[in-house]
């Protein structure tokens, strides 16, 4: 079992999952998030690989930068990133994605030359149902946050529909604070 694995078996599989809310002293269960980087693959064709490079570990700076030291953010493979909010407060969801559509859209500097990537974002918020549910955590605990994370990543296809630089909730009308699926742009 990985590492990674574990730590999510460890925080999530009963006994823990049942006291999640008040082991953490919110009312809030964990939040996922995937970010996938829009325009990636024309840097890495006209920069070359190595600049690719280091323009994800600067994304990975940058997701890292907007979230708390509480929260957990990965790389998944690819041009693609995950992220688990422990407890948000509901109505900071929104805004911690659309901050994250808004950092990684600034340009990068790269040898030099600014390069410019943007990124769709997916939330899905757990509602406890699958972490109460010892079952959803067969195969070492991971089955809930893998669910969690496919409910996202569908959101985060549903933000690409609306165009770049979107982020999207999964299901639309269970986010009201991603209600019309802002941009950036709409501050």
């Amino acid at each position: 079992m990985s590492c990674a694995r574990r730590c999510t078996s460890a925080t999530y599989s009963p006994p823990n999952c049942a006291t999640w809310p008040s082991a953490t002293g919110s009312p809030a269960w964990p939040t996922g998030l995937l970010v996938d980087l829009d325009d990636f693959k024309p840097v890495n064709d006209r920069y070359g690989h190595a600049a690719g490079d280091a323009v994800l570990c600067e994304v990975g700076r940058r997701l890292r930068a907007c979230v708390r030291e509480t929260d957990t953010v990965a790389r998944l493979g690819g041009d693609e990133y995950g992220i688990l909010l422990e407890s948000p407060l509901p109505d900071s969801i929104g805004l911690v994605a659309d901050r994250i559509v808004d950092a990684i859209g600034q340009p990068c500097l790269v040898d030099g030359v600014p390069v410019r990537v943007g990124a769709s974002a997916g939330v899905a918020v757990e509602d406890g149902r699958a972490f109460k549910d010892s079952a959803a955590f067969e195969d070492g605990g991971a089955r809930g946050l893998d669910e969690l994370l496919r409910a996202a990543d569908a959101a985060m296809y549903r933000a690409k529909s609306l165009g770049k630089g979107a982020a999207a909730g999964y299901p639309a009308e269970g986010y009201p604070a991603l209600a019309g699926d802002r941009s950036v742009d709409d501050y």
